[in-house]
């Protein structure tokens, strides 16, 4: 029952920030909610997650390196350096083969 509790608050959540992003999180034509499964939610939050501590301690970096607040066109600049579209789609990538051998697993017990 935790674990449920825990996948309906985390789809509260991810919702929630969808909501914040102006992202759609309703089907247009159908007006049915868009369900978001757990592997997806928890994918979601884990490169939210990453993204956010990284870009969290480059700024600090940044900040002590030029002596400065961090302004919105330095956190702009940071993310730039930091993330590229390559590295991300092999991360995705890597992410769905790792998805696939655990239900290869599953499906083996």
């Amino acid at each position: 029952m935790e674990d449920k509790q825990q996948q309906l608050f985390e789809q509260k959540h991810l919702k929630e920030l969808l909501k914040q992003m102006n992202i759609p999180i309703q089907d247009e034509k159908n007006k049915n909610e868009i369900y978001i499964d757990k592997k997806a939610t928890d994918f979601l939050l884990e490169i939210g997650n990453t993204f956010l501590e990284t870009v969290i301690k480059k700024s600090q970096e940044f900040a002590i390196e030029n002596d400065k607040k961090i302004e919105p066109e330095d956190i702009q600049y940071i993310v730039s350096q930091e993330f590229n579209i390559d590295d991300m789609t092999q991360r995705l990538k890597q992410h769905e083969l790792n998805m696939q051998a655990d239900e290869f697993k599953t499906n083996l017990e």
